[in-house]
């Protein structure tokens, strides 16, 4: 049995717990339930276009009953739609999050990747991650990668798309280089300046320093070793 403790219809709407419904149903200070009496029942709410539930458009909330599933679906004919979370800001809506063919994107509506992070905010990092475990417990970020020369575990660009450092699947970092030939390679540009050596500006491609006291004539050192009795020293 259906009973509508309080109800008025207007120009085809409905309205319960109103009388000047906003739409085509409106319930008002009241809660919609979609009761799914046994397991085997699902229940599901569609967005459709004309054509219904087997159109070539649309979207539905699914709930499945015999294992506690929520499920969003999509049901459009290009790779170009997806879902998108968004906020209004003085009614101006502003996209926050979407799920565009498999792609997560936060701050873009066409993620090109897996996951896509875009900031326009000034003097703001466009990402932090951190782990708030107890110390010896706190892991970061952890990056899976191929194991040769071709593959890119981490790569770092500027916004000319210029690869500022660059550590390969077979351990080689290169700082200024896309192809560093030892485990670890630094290119720098032409050193300029004439101010002499300590100067940052007349410095070689590494500038070493150290948080000695002024005056302590102490600067940044490099340590060789090896295995002794294999030559090290």
């Amino acid at each position: 049995s259906l009973k509508f403790l309080s109800n008025q219809t207007t120009d085809n709407k409905i309205g319960i717990g109103t009388n000047v419904p906003g739409a085509k149903l409106e319930i008002k200070d009241g809660d919609l339930w979609l009761n799914g009496a046994t397991s085997t029942y699902n229940p599901e709410i569609f967005f459709i276009d004309d054509a219904g539930p087997t159109g070539i458009a649309g979207a539905k909330i699914r709930y499945e009953n015999n294992n506690g599933n929520l499920y969003f679906d999509h049901k459009w004919d290009t790779t170009t739609s997806g879902f998108f979370f968004r906020n209004r800001v003085d009614g101006t809506p502003l996209n926050t999050m979407s799920l565009v063919n498999g792609n997560v994107g936060i701050g873009t509506t066409t993620p090109g990747e897996k996951l896509t992070v875009i900031s326009s905010t000034a003097n703001t990092w466009a990402t932090s991650i951190e782990n708030t475990a107890a110390n010896g417990t706190s892991f970061g970020l952890e990056i899976v990668a191929g194991s040769n020369s071709g593959d890119k575990a981490l790569a770092v660009r500027n916004k000319s798309s210029i690869d500022l450092m660059v550590v390969r699947g077979d351990g080689n970092v290169g700082i200024g280089t896309v192809s560093p030939y030892a485990i670890t390679q630094i290119n720098g540009a032409t050193p300029t300046g004439t101010t002499g050596y300590g100067d940052a500006a007349n410095s070689g491609q590494l500038y070493l320093t150290s948080n000695a006291a002024v005056g302590s004539q102490l600067g940044g050192r490099i340590a060789f070793g090896g295995i002794a009795g294999n030559g090290g020293g």
